[in-house]
């Protein structure tokens, strides 16, 4: 599973706080797919990555694959609810193996 978290900024503490909190909602996720990975993507630095992902606010997070590809505007430290807003289901990931 590829996904990318596109921010605002990389330096501000709560950017830093929102990728941990991030990290632990999908980490059951993550686990099912050893070649996951979440790429923090800052539209001031790259601004080009957000127009191709169609971002339109930040923080965004952005399931690239598998296909269909999810975002998810809203973030919560709810681990259910993020994985439902990106159909991450674990059970999911594995059927696709």
């Amino acid at each position: 599973m590829k996904l990318k978290l596109y921010v605002a900024g990389t330096r501000a503490a709560s950017t830093l706080e929102l990728v941990q909190r991030i990290q632990r909602a999908i980490a059951d996720v993550v686990k099912q797919d050893p070649a996951s990975e979440l790429e923090i993507v800052s539209i001031m630095d790259n601004p080009t990555a957000a127009l191709e992902d169609e971002v339109v606010a930040t923080p965004t997070l952005v399931r690239s694959s598998p296909l269909p590809r999810r975002s998810a505007f809203a973030f919560s430290s709810d681990a259910t609810e993020l994985i439902l807003s990106l159909r991450m289901d674990p059970i999911d990931q594995l059927a696709r193996k």
